[in-house]
């Protein structure tokens, strides 16, 4: 969840909306975005924290479950990437 530069004595985290699962890593260039449909709440984080909530959908990169509103005429599901007409 988080990466070491050159001579640092701790890690720093990764940014909200990013996760890191792998080690070694020196800079946050490593830090992945958060897959579509899953939000990243938390730095540090080795994985999404979980599923965008119904209602809304999430195009990557979300913080939060809720991202963006379903648009009138639309739904969608937890875990949605984006709304279905």
């Amino acid at each position: 969840g988080g990466y070491c530069q050159a001579g640092a004595f701790q890690p720093e985290p990764c940014p909200l909306g990013t996760y890191l699962n792998s080690t070694g890593q020196s800079s946050k260039v490593g830090c992945l975005p958060c897959t579509p449909g899953f939000y990243c709440g938390q730095t540090s984080s080795a994985g999404p924290s979980g599923p965008c909530t119904a209602g809304y959908y999430c195009s990557g990169n979300a913080e939060v479950p809720t991202q963006f509103i379903t648009p009138n005429g639309s739904y969608t599901g937890t875990a949605a990437s984006a709304p279905i007409l």
